[in-house]
């Protein structure tokens, strides 16, 4: 639930054209999570960040909407913070490598140790076919980015 209030929180209060898009999109894009966050059943503290976000880019309805619980203006609220631990992922995608091509990618989790990673490289059906009956000289593991598996 956290989670859900703290990644457009780093996307706003870090610039609009962060990521790359128009501010047509931006705008859009809170729009459309607030509508989704008002048809969920989400605390009321989530829902007033969203209306404090949406207030950028469609001040007239987060004004509106502030107006239902709020006497004073959206716009001299105080702006809220987000925490980095909600926007830590734990998933990792992993590239995987045959002699320096690309045979797959795989998701695994953040913590998973290397020997459990490597047989996991390993029995991958795209990367197995091409390390059967071949001798492995070498496996290289770049940690939370790629394995290359070296063969002869």
């Amino acid at each position: 639930m956290e989670k859900i209030k703290h990644f457009p929180l780093i996307e706003i209060s870090g610039g609009p054209l962060d990521r790359g898009l128009q501010y047509g999109e931006q705008a859009k894009e809170r729009i459309a999570t607030s509508i989704d966050i008002y048809s969920r059943s989400l605390n009321d503290n989530t829902k007033y960040i969203y209306i404090q976000l949406l207030a950028s880019f469609a001040p007239h309805l987060a004004e509106e909407l502030w107006s239902t619980k709020f006497n004073d203006s959206v716009f001299i609220s105080k702006w809220p913070s987000f925490n980095k631990k909600y926007l830590e992922k734990n998933i990792v995608n992993i590239v995987i490598q045959v002699n320096g091509k690309l045979r797959a990618t795989i998701e695994v989790p953040k913590d998973i140790t290397e020997d459990e990673l490597l047989s996991k490289c390993r029995i991958n059906p795209n990367v197995k076919k091409f390390i059967d009956n071949k001798e492995i000289l070498r496996e290289i593991y770049v940690p939370h980015k790629i394995v290359n598996i070296v063969i002869k």
